[in-house]
């Protein structure tokens, strides 16, 4: 069950938070920039734009032609990219409020695929927004692939008064499936993984039930714990595996977030808390180095099927549910998709949820 933990770094997590933020936005900066950025960027197409890329796990995926790299302008390249931001991701209403969005010179580091970082500015205000990758022809921003030669649609807006959609009708079984879709060093991520981690530990013997942490938009450190995680869920009892989730926020999340050296105290408090739970390290890194790209990749691929483009998502019986992210709430949604409902659901459990809502 949900212990008191989590409660009592409630104002610690707040304060990474922050410290998070300072790290990328000088904090200075005006929040309604960054409003404006997530309206215009986030509704734009499906998946996140938001966010940085999976570095090489990403590129290699969404492959995209590089063979004129040697003759390619960069800098007739970073005007063009600019150009099809500008009237491509912001439309009209963006640029009636004085938004603009800029590149930064591309860096040839991804073997004739260049990089670079995505900025937005209004009023003199300017935010990092994405990183981005390049040919002369093709562009990858947020984990989407777009050809500069083909306009983006932009979506008609929808009426912020209508209900919210996005459950839809619950399948059930005699043993449902659960999947908690996130990204490892998301904020509202982690809101749910500690209490979708307790109720697991209660249901494990009468549902299917996994973590897919599927997206890095955050750097490197969160790709690294991304594929410690597929590995432990490949490599170890569901015991070990869910105990190791369910002390992920308070032994590694909420010290990492926070730490100059993200990739070093990602790793090192992640072994600790190996060793506390009793899972083989080395063995969990010997994974990642030989298959730990392999299974974030098929996680990315689960959730591209599956429409998911939000950090906390819940998938029950292939379907997506809206749930809060407290242990009872998970209990309850879990618990209706049975076609008989076992005895372990009349179990109670926390309603205390994090004071942590929104999701990347």
């Amino acid at each position: 069950m949900m212990s008191s933990k989590h409660n009592s770094v409630k104002h610690e997590h707040k304060n990474h938070e922050k410290a998070e933020k300072k790290e990328e936005i000088n904090s200075s900066k005006s929040n309604d920039m960054l409003m404006i950025a997530a309206i215009l960027i986030i509704g734009l197409v499906v998946g996140a734009i938001i966010g940085a890329l999976a570095s090489n796990v990403m590129v290699a995926y969404l492959t995209i032609d590089n063979s004129n790299a040697k003759d390619t302008n960069l800098v007739l390249l970073k005007n063009k990219v600019e150009l099809y931001l500008n009237d491509n991701l912001l439309g009209a209403e963006g640029k009636a409020q004085g938004v603009s969005v800029y590149v930064d010179d591309f860096n040839n580091d991804k073997s004739g695929i260049y990089s670079s970082i995505v900025y937005m500015s209004q009023g003199g205000v300017v935010q990092p927004v994405s990183y981005i990758y390049a040919t002369a022809t093709d562009i990858i921003v947020g984990g989407q692939k777009f050809n500069l030669n083909t306009p983006i649609e932009l979506p008609v807006a929808s009426d912020t008064n209508t209900t919210d959609s996005s459950s839809q009708e619950l399948v059930k079984s005699d043993k449902p499936t659960v999947e908690l879709f996130i990204w490892s060093y998301c904020p509202g991520g982690n809101a749910a993984l500690n209490p979708f981690a307790s109720v697991a530990l209660l249901l494990k013997d009468v549902a299917d039930l996994k973590v897919v942490p599927y997206y890095v938009g955050h750097g490197q450190y969160e790709l690294n714990q991304n594929m410690v995680m597929a590995c432990i869920e490949s490599n170890v009892d569901q015991n070990k595996y869910f105990a190791y989730l369910d002390s992920f926020y308070e032994d590694v999340y909420s010290v990492c977030s926070v730490d100059s050296n993200k990739e070093n105290c990602d790793k090192v408090n992640s072994i600790a808390l190996m060793k506390k739970v009793g899972i083989e390290s080395t063995a969990i890194y010997s994974c990642v180095d030989t298959n730990g790209q392999a299974l974030f990749e098929k996680n990315y691929l689960k959730a591209q099927e599956y429409g998911v483009n939000s950090s906390p998502t819940f998938i029950i019986n292939g379907t997506e549910q809206r749930v809060s992210r407290n242990e009872d709430a998970i209990k309850q949604a879990i618990c209706s998709a049975f076609n008989v409902e076992p005895e372990v659901c009349s179990t109670e459990l926390s309603t205390t949820a994090s004071s942590v809502t929104g999701s990347c």
